[in-house]
């Protein structure tokens, strides 16, 4: 499509016949990312508010078929890669999140545990040196002041504050510890996300057909600082919660689960948060797995 005839589509945006307006946004979709650029010169170069909005809700648009490609795409080649599905997750609100700089910062902390990390330590004792490292020198901790946050659960904003929900510690907790080959797996428990650490490493298909217990030498809690604790104690948990315990509530499972998990509990904080919406959106992602 030439220029001029891009310049022209734009700005059919603005007439306020709502049949037009949908059929140009369905010809501007299936353009695509390409236009982005253009769509924001429109924007910056108009001063109507009607027409702006016609560009955001476009430029949204088009953002969110492309999040739901590379989702889409993560899950039939990436799916072991966390941080990776940590950052689709988080694009949803951040659609021009940096990867590269989340990844250096993740980088950045695994280096310093690396180093701290001697090969003679116990098992009991690398968890103990990871957690000094990850809870007392950077800081990370839950945010229990607003519990319900979505920000929680978005791996820049965690990163940036040090502070997020069980599952977003988590994953980055968990990312660095499997880079490390550490044997460690999420654990999915209602209301809350653990880890456990293992006696060997699994496979994704290991971990879907494992009815095992004995592979699980304890678990962790990411937003109690890393404390360990037993089955018996995730027994308890269920009892005060007043949950009926199922098996997969004590087994590890695998990082395309967590990601799973991940936008679950996002879109459970926008219902809490009172935005049906957002939390309509993101099932749309949800129902790709």
């Amino acid at each position: 499509m030439k220029q001029t005839e891009i310049e022209a589509l734009i700005q059919l945006l603005e007439d306020p016949d709502e049949q037009v307006f949908d059929q140009v946004k369905t010809k501007i979709l299936e353009l695509g990312l390409p236009l982005i650029d253009e769509l924001e010169f429109a924007w910056e170069n108009t001063v109507n508010p009607f027409y702006q909005h016609r560009i955001e809700e476009v430029i949204s648009s088009i953002q969110k078929l492309d999040l739901k490609e590379k989702v889409k795409l993560w899950l039939e080649r990436k799916s072991d890669d966390l941080i990776h599905g940590a950052i689709l997750v988080a694009k949803f609100q951040y659609a021009d999140l940096n990867a590269a700089n989340i990844r250096m910062q993740i980088e950045n902390i695994q280096q310093a545990i690396w180093l701290e990390m001697q090969e003679n330590l116990t098992t009991m004792e690398k968890v103990n040196t990871f957690n000094q490292v990850f809870f007392g020198h950077f800081g990370f901790g839950g945010n229990l002041k607003n519990v319900f946050n979505p920000q929680n659960n978005l791996i820049n904003i965690c990163l940036e504050r040090k502070k997020g929900s069980p599952i977003m510690l988590g994953i980055i907790y968990l990312s660095i510890a499997q880079n490390l080959k550490l044997p460690m797996y999420g654990v999915d428990l209602p209301y809350h996300f653990a880890l456990a650490f293992c006696k060997y490493h699994k496979t994704e298909q290991e971990l879907l057909e494992d009815k095992q217990r004995s592979n699980i030498l304890f678990y962790i809690n990411p937003i109690a600082k890393g404390i360990i604790f037993s089955r018996a104690e995730i027994k308890d948990y269920l009892k005060r919660m007043k949950v009926e315990e199922k098996l997969s509530y004590f087994r590890p499972v695998s990082n395309r689960s967590v990601i799973l998990a991940l936008f679950t509990q996002l879109r459970n904080s926008y219902v809490n948060s009172n935005d049906q919406a957002q939390a309509d959106a993101l099932q749309e992602y949800i129902d790709l797995f």
